[in-house]
């Protein structure tokens, strides 16, 4: 497997698209979140669910926000203000208990040599959810591994379970010819072959990973993507109950405060999609949703037959009828980032990146801007700094020796990982 298209052809394909489009900005798609509720779920009990996610969006992100800027106590009972701690890093080891939280979630990703955003995916997860426990299945076709990031988030976050899932144990064949393992060949296929079994591996991993994760009493789980960050959605005025979102606490300056804020202690705010990038496209009627997932649940024997919605029967057909953003609690903020960011992925091209961003701006957010603050407070600055600009810093630079290689040495770059046959250990990671 190896990078057979330059880099820099591709980008300067990109830029001149670019100079031609009307913005120059890299935006930020709002996507709904979707709930899965039981198949005997009626209208009335539907509406009731929205009803109550509404209330509980805010008093949530309101709750967890809170616990994680306040003072905190060490086992001796002695206060600690994170400004002023000497060592912020080895205490705060102590003081992020789950019981802390009304609760905490879980997630199943998906990653292809994404190892430029999956840092900061789970330090803003892990800050604005809580994510405690993450299962991450790795494309057997990917020429880079995680493992180095993960492991220094498994090192300074004891209280965050990650699990790494490689090769092809969990897989189970399609119904078609092309959606078999068998039938196809990761040395030697078209684009489209590859595009069939990402489909059929997604559906495989996320049946496997939140069956698992039943069996380990999770309960809420998220099914996104590395480059969609799950926020809370905006609520209407006559739902807000006279209480005031975060997302609507922040004033501009505040905004800018935290920025400069960034910038002044050694966090780049190039590092950070979520900090650079504010501007979006329409935000109305949406189609194409992700899943939020109470797997406790789930009964165990469906599977999985779409990301944007995992169980036929279960979930709505938003195709058919979509719904309005204003009705659901939640959202997914999608980032289509930077250039070098997007084709970190081998099998992406700038024409794609250019298409993702062939969007007129309506309107910017910043909801998800103070969230970078909360998690410094949480973990000290020094492993905040650790977790997200080093490990960022580190696969770019191990994307550019693969880069290199493969432009100026012709090189071929072998598979990150084993590509075993179904059922094997998943080189001992599972």
């Amino acid at each position: 497997m190896s990078f057979l298209i330059s880099i820099e052809a591709k980008k300067q394909e990109a830029e001149k698209h670019w100079r031609r489009s009307t913005r120059a900005a890299a935006f930020v798609f709002l996507i709904i979140v979707s709930f899965v509720w039981s198949r005997q779920t009626n209208i009335v009990k539907r509406i009731q669910i929205y009803k109550d996610a509404f209330a509980l969006a805010p008093d949530v992100l309101a709750q967890n926000q809170q616990r994680s800027v306040q003072q905190t106590t060490n086992e001796d009972g002695a206060e600690h203000d994170h400004h002023n701690s000497t060592d912020p890093s080895e205490e705060n080891r102590h003081v992020r208990p789950n019981h802390a939280y009304p609760f905490t979630f879980a997630a199943c990703l998906i990653a292809r040599d994404d190892n430029l955003l999956l840092s900061e995916w789970i330090a803003f997860h892990y800050t604005v959810l809580p994510l405690r426990h993450l299962i991450i299945a790795v494309d057997p076709l990917s020429v880079t591994s995680p493992e180095p990031i993960l492991e220094a988030f498994r090192e300074e976050l004891p209280d965050l379970t990650i699990d790494l899932w490689t090769g092809n144990s969990y897989w189970y064949d399609g119904r078609w010819s092309r959606e078999k393992l068998e039938h196809f060949d990761p040395h030697n296929h078209t684009g489209e072959h590859a595009y069939i079994m990402h489909l059929q591996r997604q559906n495989a991993f996320y049946t496997t990973c939140v069956r698992q994760l039943k069996q380990g009493n999770a309960s809420w789980t998220l099914l996104v993507d590395t480059d969609e960050f799950f926020t809370y959605n905006s609520l209407l005025p006559s739902e807000r109950s006279g209480s005031s979102p975060m997302r609507d606490q922040l004033s501009t300056q505040e905004i800018a405060d935290i920025n400069d804020a960034v910038s002044s202690s050694s966090f780049p705010v190039d590092t950070f999609h979520t900090l650079r990038y504010h501007s979006h496209w329409a935000v109305g009627m949406t189609t194409n949703g992700k899943s939020l997932v109470n797997v406790h649940n789930y009964n165990g024997r469906n599977k999985v037959t779409n990301p944007h919605r995992p169980f036929d029967g279960v979930c709505d057909n938003h195709w058919v009828q979509p719904i309005q953003s204003e009705r659901i609690p939640f959202r997914v903020h999608h980032y289509s980032g930077s250039l070098d960011t997007f084709l970190s992925r081998p099998s992406r091209t700038a024409q794609q990146w250019a298409n993702k961003n062939d969007f007129h701006i309506t309107g910017k957010d910043y909801s998800l801007t103070g969230w970078f603050h909360n998690f410094v407070q949480l973990v000290g600055e020094k492993i905040a700094y650790k977790l997200t600009v080093k490990t960022r810093q580190d696969a770019y630079l191990r994307w550019k020796d693969i880069k290199y290689r493969v432009e100026k040495k012709n090189e071929m770059i072998p598979l990150a990982f084993e590509y075993d046959q179904p059922g094997g250990a998943k080189n001992g990671q599972h």
